[in-house]
This record gives C-alpha cells, sequence and structure tokens, in this order.
C-alpha cells in the first residue's frame, strides 16, 4: 500500500488542508503526465476525495482499459463517461 506523502505546506497551512494540498500535487503530476504523452486537459476538478481531470477523448484512450462511469441519453444523443486512475487522480473523457 503507498505510503501518503506529506505536503511540505502541511505544518504551515494546517492539517485540516493536507488533503487539498495533496490533491493538487497529485493533480500536478498527473497532468504533466497527459501532457507529455500527448492528451489535451481540459478541466481539473478539486474534489473530497481524488481529482477529476477531463481530457480530450483519443484513440490512445482505449490502452487505458477505462471502465464506464455513467451512460446518457440526452435529445436521443448517448454519450458515455469512461474514467481510469492515474497517479491518484481519477481521469475522465467522452468516449462511445
Amino acid at each position: 500500500m503507498e505510503t501518503l506523502q506529506r505536503h511540505p505546506a502541511e505544518k504551515d497551512l494546517g492539517q485540516q488542508n493536507a488533503h487539498m494540498l495533496n490533491s493538487i500535487a497529485a493533480a500536478e503530476r498527473c497532468v504533466r503526465r497527459l501532457v507529455n504523452d500527448g492528451f489535451t486537459v481540459h478541466t481539473i476538478e478539486m474534489r473530497d476525495r481524488q481529482p477529476v481531470i477531463w481530457i480530450a477523448p483519443d484513440a490512445r484512450c482505449a490502452n487505458f482499459e477505462g471502465v464506464v462511469r455513467l451512460a446518457r441519453t440526452t435529445l436521443g444523443t448517448r454519450f458515455t463517461v469512461m474514467t481510469t486512475t492515474i497517479d491518484g487522480c481519477y481521469v475522465q473523457w467522452i468516449g462511445n
């Protein structure tokens, strides 16, 4: 099991904020990895647990072995949200 690393600013900003500092660091690692691999990052959502990073759909997303998180039909158009975990973040994209 991976040991939780403490953020250097935790002692100054308080333990109650540590989860957000760790999430920001995880999101940065993940975004750097995705960008270096040539993916387009659309948005980053910081949440209670893991950051959610939305990327542009790409044929290479099939290599992630993502799972269907949500399938919806909107005005007759069906779309599927795919997700996988990378560097402690949920990476999501629209797939069909």
